[in-house]
């Protein structure tokens, strides 16, 4: 399932309309309308927020190779790995938005 998809379901599941769910985040109801057609993605903080408003794990939120990414390599993967998976759960979320921003500024930069 894509992002447009996930987006549209878990809306849908929390029976709230495009535009209570852009209320919720700051956003427009047709900013909400635009990623569920896929004409245009969340930004990371968007996504952060939508996890949250939607009672969703962020990873359903990440690029799909961010989400098949294979296991970990090397020791510095593993011991990252098993760190993370310490963390309470708020942190594992500060961790991901720290991520992600890091990739979408790589991503601006190409």
């Amino acid at each position: 399932m894509g992002l447009a998809d996930t987006i549209r379901k878990a809306r849908r599941t929390k029976r709230m309309s495009q535009r209570e769910l852009g209320s919720a985040l700051g956003v427009s109801g047709q900013a909400v309308h635009q990623w569920e057609q896929g004409d245009t993605e969340p930004s990371i903080d968007s996504r952060v927020m939508l996890a949250q408003v939607l009672d969703i794990p962020i990873a359903e939120l990440l690029p799909l190779d961010a989400r098949n990414a294979p296991a970990a390599e090397g020791a510095q993967e593993v011991i990252l790995l098993e760190r993370f998976r310490l963390l309470p759960p708020q942190f594992r979320e500060a961790i991901l938005r720290i991520l992600l921003a890091q990739l979408e500024m790589t991503r601006t930069l190409r």
